[in-house]
């Protein structure tokens, strides 16, 4: 079968790739700009633009210790494991247009765990952002299981392919957000289909906001540094310029 007259533009693509939805936030911990703060702490050469990011760190470090503190000690913790489902790319190939199917996702822990599914979406431009959250002992289990499927009407849903988390790879609490590529049987895609996944695993809640803690001390320590670097090179408001040598006129 030939391609498909409705099948997006590369800046269509592009701009798919960048959107993004906030709206579940809040059930991730980490500091604010984790990914990108160090980078742009070097790069930032305005002390309006540092002092923005302190005022930032020194807030988070005090909402931190506060929940620290609200946090209660030697009662072992419920593991909580957040997983978002947000968007995906490359689900088409010569022989899945629009019109025969749209994707969803299935998300079952294994073996033998909880299972869950996200409605379905448009298969050029698929998007879900769809939060699974579970709170239990975690000790039976070892991975995420993630599949997508095609729906089709009246017909098998096809299998399109599946991503494996290991949940050992989560131990250190961080949360992980990136592009996760999918392993696919089906021939014909132009590049490899892939699903932007966001997911952590919290099993110590306070050993979390201690490391957190710590974080935003060395990014406040980091913007300080460079603050003391700008501040070096300019040139005090209040200094006396050379005194201007008098001339006689009679000399000229």
């Amino acid at each position: 079968m030939g391609g498909c007259a409705s099948r997006i533009t590369q800046s269509e693509l592009e701009q798919h790739k960048r959107d993004y939805n906030s709206k579940n936030d809040a059930n991730f911990r980490s500091i604010p700009f984790e990914q990108t703060i160090d980078q742009a702490i070097k790069e930032d050469q305005s002390i309006r633009g540092l002092e923005e990011k302190r005022k930032i760190y020194t807030r988070k470090e005090i909402e931190y210790k506060t929940k620290l503190e609200n946090t209660p000690a030697g009662v072992p913790p419920i593991p909580e494991l957040n997983i978002e489902i947000q968007k995906g790319i490359n689900f088409y190939s010569q022989g899945l247009c629009i019109t025969q199917g749209k994707p969803y996702v299935c998300v079952k822990i294994e073996p033998k765990g909880a299972s869950f599914e996200t409605f379905v979406s448009d298969i050029y431009k698929p998007y879900w952002y769809k939060l699974f959250q579970i709170k239990q002992s975690l000790h039976n289990f070892t991975s995420i299981h993630i599949r997508v499927y095609i729906k089709k009407n009246l017909r098998q849903d096809l299998l399109l392919g599946s991503i494996e988390i290991k949940l050992n790879d989560l131990e250190d609490q961080k949360v992980v957000d990136g592009w996760y590529n999918i392993d696919t049987k089906i021939q014909g895609f132009i590049e490899s289909p892939a699903l932007r996944i966001r997911v952590q695993l919290v099993h110590n809640e306070r050993l979390l906001l201690q490391r957190m803690i710590e974080n935003c001390r060395e990014k406040l320590a980091a913007i300080q540094s460079v603050k003391e670097k700008i501040e070096a090179t300019i040139k005090p408001s209040n200094e006396v310029p050379n005194e201007l040598v008098p001339i006689d006129p009679l000399n000229i």
